[in-house]
């Protein structure tokens, strides 16, 4: 009944113009529809602002991030840059220059000592000498002047230059004298001669065969069932070669250039 009550009143204050204040309204579930209003402003804020905070702490996050970022890689930029400085050469001074010299003063002459003036007097009469004496002008001492200390004349020093070495004269040597030219004697020393031992041997050897060539290298002979060339060693002991083969001869010669030849009729 209340509710229809209070549902009456409100219509015919609307009717009137009037509207009926929230505390006036009926409760719904137990509660005022001013607390209703006022939970649902509140809890609208709270919703708002959250996302707000959220945002606020996100981007500072960033900025503080991207600071720190930009700082280390401004750091690295400056410390190649610090050690890359050129270091400027240290200027040179020059030398100071040398104190001038002051002028030697140089010596004044000396003046000569002046002489005392004598005014010689014209002769007077007899009368007037006894009245009249001679007048004599008084030597007037002159002071000497002051003359400057001499200045101690600079000597150069002068270098002279280095005596020449005294070279002694070289006597070339004198030419030895001639000798006289020994005449040599035209006459060719003889030739060796083979031992006798050794035209014994080279008899003694059997010849069973001699092939002459047009080619001396390709000339064989056979002799003690052995075959020999030109060059070829006959006996060690005695130096015995075989230098030469035709037809009807053999040549040998020995260590001492000795030849024999031997005939074959």
């Amino acid at each position: 009944m209340s509710l229809i009550n209070e549902a009456l009143k409100k219509a015919q204050k609307q009717r009137t113009g009037e509207t009926p204040s929230l505390s006036a309204m009926p409760t719904l579930g137990g509660e005022r529809p001013d607390k209703i209003a006022h939970r649902s402003k509140s809890s609208g804020v709270g919703e708002f602002l959250l996302p707000m905070l959220g945002l606020g702490f996100v981007g500072l996050a960033v900025l503080g991030v991207g600071g720190f970022f930009l700082y280390r890689s401004l750091s690295r930029e400056s410390a190649p840059a610090a050690q890359t400085t050129a270091v400027s050469p240290p200027v040179a001074t020059p030398p100071p220059a040398p104190a001038p010299t002051a002028p030697q003063p140089t010596p004044q002459p000396a003046l000569p000592p002046r002489e005392p003036v004598v005014v010689a007097t014209a002769p007077q009469p007899a009368s007037a000498t006894s009245s009249v004496s001679s007048f004599t002008v008084p030597n007037v001492a002159t002071p000497a002047p002051t003359q400057p200390e001499p200045a101690q004349p600079v000597t150069p020093t002068v270098t002279l230059p280095a005596p020449a070495p005294v070279v002694a004269a070289i006597t070339p040597p004198s030419a030895p004298a001639p000798q006289p030219v020994q005449s040599q004697s035209t006459t060719p020393a003889a030739p060796p001669k083979f031992e006798p031992r050794a035209i014994n041997h080279i008899e003694a050897l059997r010849v069973t065969g001699i092939r002459v060539s047009s080619d001396p290298r390709d000339s064989k002979v056979l002799m003690n069932d052995r075959v020999y060339r030109l060059g070829s060693l006959i006996d060690a002991e005695m130096g015995i070669r075989l230098v030469g083969i035709t037809a009807a001869s053999l040549t040998f010669e020995d260590d001492r250039g000795a030849r024999y030849t031997r005939l074959f009729n």
